[in-house]
C-alpha cells in the first residue's frame, strides 16, 4: 500500500473517496465541517434529515457531484469525549472495507482529533488511521487466486498544514504496528504441515535477514544438550523437528539489560495422547499464535530502530500422536532441574514455556520477561471473547501491559495468581504435575506453574487462549488468524523505551 500524508484545503482534495468522521450530538467538526462547506451543505442536510448519523460504528457512503471527489464516506464515533483509539480503529477499518469493497483505489482518510475534535493527538490518530486501514486491506492467498485489485493509496488528511511531521512519524509507526499484526496473521494462517518448527524457524531467519536482527536457532541436538527435555517431550509424537528460537534487537546500551519476549509456538496440537476431539482439532493450527506475536513485534522493533535492547525466545514444537508420544504419567525433568509428572499430555503449552522461560530467565539473562500464550481454555471460559488474561509478579509491568493494550485494541485482565493456586501444581512423586486435578481455576494454576521457572525475574504472562483466531470478519479484523498481541508487544517496548525498564 502505498502512504502519505496531505495537508490543505478541503476543495483541492482529489480522491476516490473521502472518510470523514462524525459525533454524535455535535454536528460536523473539524474536517466534516469544511467538507461539507465545498458540498454546498449536502452532508449537513442528511445529518439534519436523519440519513447520516453519528452514532459509533455507523457508516455512510455519500456520493458526490464533485468529479475530483467521488465519494464521501462518513464513519461515526460516537460522542466526542469518549473517542478512543479502538473506535477510531474500528470505525476507519469499517469504511476502509465499504470503499474498497466499491474498488475505491486513491482513498483520503481524514484524521480525527483535528481542530477541537475529540482529543487524539495528530501522531496517534495517524498511527491509529494507517494501522486499521493496512488491517483492513490484509489478504491471505497462499491457498487461492489473488484478489483482482491494484495496490491502493492511502493519503492520511489533516487540515493543520503543522501537524504534517507528525502525521508522517504516524505513518511509519502505524506501518510497522501493522506489518507485526499481519505478519504474525500469515504464520497462524499457514496450513500446519506448512508450518511446521523448522518452517517456523525459516521465517524468523527471512525476517532476520530482512531487519537486521540476529537470530540463533538451537536444534533438536541442541535443545538436548542444553537439557531443554520437557520441550523435547511435547514432541516426541512428531516427526518434525523440535526448535528453539531466538531473536536479539540490540537498541539499547552494551550495559543496559535485555527484556525478553518469550513466545507459545505448537505448531499444531491434537492434544497427544490426551487427544482433542476433532471440533476442538480445526483451530490447533493456531496453537503457536504466541510465537507468531513474538516475531511479528520483533520486525517492528528492528524496522522502528526502538531504542532498547530486546530478545525473543520461541518454543516450536507439535504435540502430534506417534510411537513415541510421551504418555500420562510419565516423569520429566526440565532445563530448570525440577521434574514434572505429566498427567495431560494436551496440557503441553506450559511445559515448552518451562524450558523457554528457564532458557530466558537463567541462561540469557534477560529481564523483565513477558510471555505470550495460547495456554488455557479456562481463561477463555473466565473472560469471554473481549478480554485475554495476564498474570504476574511486578505490578508496574501489569499495569503498563494493561494499558499498552488498550491503546492497541487488545484487552488484558489480570486474574489471580496467589500461592494456593501453586500449591495444587506440587506432584506426588515429583516436583511439579502438568495439571492440577481441579475442575476450576484452570488459568491460574497454569501461571502458578509457569512462575516456577522465572525464578525473582519480573515477570508476566499473556494467556491469548481464543484469542488467535476470528471466526468471522469484524471491522478492521478479517475472518482467520487475528496476530492477537503483536501490537501490545510493540507498544509495550516502545513504552519502556521512552521510560526505562526499571522505572
Amino acid at each position: 500500500m502505498i502512504l502519505r500524508s496531505v495537508a490543505g484545503p478541503v476543495d483541492a482534495l482529489s480522491a476516490d473517496a473521502l472518510v470523514v468522521a462524525v459525533y454524535q450530538d455535535a454536528g460536523l467538526l473539524g474536517a466534516a465541517a469544511a467538507v461539507d462547506t465545498t458540498l454546498d451543505g449536502l452532508l449537513g442536510e442528511l445529518l439534519a434529515s436523519g440519513a447520516l448519523s453519528g452514532q459509533r460504528g455507523t457508516v455512510r457512503v455519500v456520493q458526490t457531484p464533485r468529479a475530483a471527489l467521488r465519494r464521501v464516506v462518513t464513519v461515526g464515533l460516537g460522542k466526542p469525549d469518549l473517542v478512543t483509539l479502538e473506535v477510531v480503529r474500528r470505525a476507519v477499518g469499517a469504511a476502509w472495507r465499504a470503499v474498497r469493497g466499491e474498488h475505491a483505489q486513491r482513498i483520503v482518510v481524514a484524521l480525527p482529533g483535528a481542530s477541537g475534535e475529540g482529543m487524539l493527538e495528530p501522531v496517534q490518530a495517524a498511527e491509529t488511521v494507517v494501522e486499521a486501514a493496512l488491517l483492513a486491506e490484509y489478504r491471505f492467498d497462499r491457498y487461492r487466486q489473488p484478489a483482482d485489485q491494484d495496490a491502493p493509496e492511502l493519503h492520511v488528511y489533516s487540515l493543520d498544514a503543522a501537524a504534517g511531521q507528525a502525521i508522517e512519524r504516524g505513518l511509519v509507526v502505524g506501518e510497522a504496528k501493522a506489518a507485526a499484526t499481519n505478519l504474525a496473521r500469515d504464520l497462524v494462517n499457514t496450513g500446519p504441515s506448512e508450518m511446521r518448527p523448522v518452517d517456523l524457524a525459516a521465517a524468523a531467519r527471512a525476517l532476520a535477514a530482512e531487519t537486521g536482527l540476529q537470530c540463533t536457532v538451537l536444534d533438536e541436538a541442541a535443545l538436548r544438550a542444553a537439557g531443554c527435555h520437557l520441550l523435547l517431550a511435547v514432541n516426541r509424537g512428531s516427526e518434525a523437528a523440535p526448535a528453539l528460537i531466538v531473536l536479539e534487537h540490540h537498541g539499547g546500551a552494551t550495559d543496559a539489560p535485555t527484556l525478553g519476549l518469550v513466545g507459545k509456538g505448537v505448531c499444531f496440537d491434537s492434544g497427544g495422547l490426551s487427544i482433542k476431539s476433532a471440533d476442538s482439532m480445526m483451530t490447533m493450527k493456531g496453537d503457536m499464535s504466541g510465537a507468531a506475536a513474538v516475531l511479528g513485534a520483533m520486525g517492528a522493533l528492528a524496522r522502528l530502530r526502538v531504542p532498547l535492547n530486546v530478545t525473543g525466545v520461541v518454543a516450536a514444537v507439535q504435540n502430534l500422536v506417534g510411537a513415541h508420544s510421551i504418555m500420562p504419567g510419565d516423569v520429566v525433568t526440565g532445563l530448570a532441574g525440577k521434574s514434572v509428572e505429566i498427567l495431560n499430555t494436551d496440557a503441553e503449552g506450559r511445559l515448552i514455556l518451562a524450558d523457554a522461560l528457564t532458557y530466558a530467565t537463567a541462561t540469557l539473562g534477560l529481564a523483565p520477561v513477558v510471555d505470550i500464550a495460547t495456554l488455557t481454555g479456562a481463561c477463555m471460559r473466565a473472560l469471554g471473547p473481549f478480554y485475554a488474561g495476564v498474570f504476574g509478579s511486578d505490578r508496574r509491568l501489569l499495569e503498563r501491559i494493561r494499558q499498552v493494550g488498550l491503546q492497541s485494541g487488545e484487552k488484558f485482565w489480570e486474574l489471580p495468581l496467589d500461592e494456593e493456586y501453586g500449591e495444587l501444581m506440587r506432584g506426588s512423586i515429583s516436583d511439579l504435575k502438568n495439571i492440577s486435578g481441579e475442575a476450576s481455576g484452570g488459568a491460574s494454576s497454569a501461571a502458578m506453574f509457569l512462575q516456577e521457572f522465572v525464578g525473582s525475574t519480573p515477570w508476566a504472562h499473556l494467556d491469548i487462549a481464543g484469542h488467535g483466531i476470528a471466526k468471522s470478519e469484524q471491522g478492521y479484523q478479517p475472518q482467520g488468524a487475528t496476530g492477537y498481541g503483536a501490537r501490545t508487544l510493540v507498544n509495550l517496548c516502545l513504552s519502556l523505551a521512552k521510560r526505562g525498564l526499571e522505572e
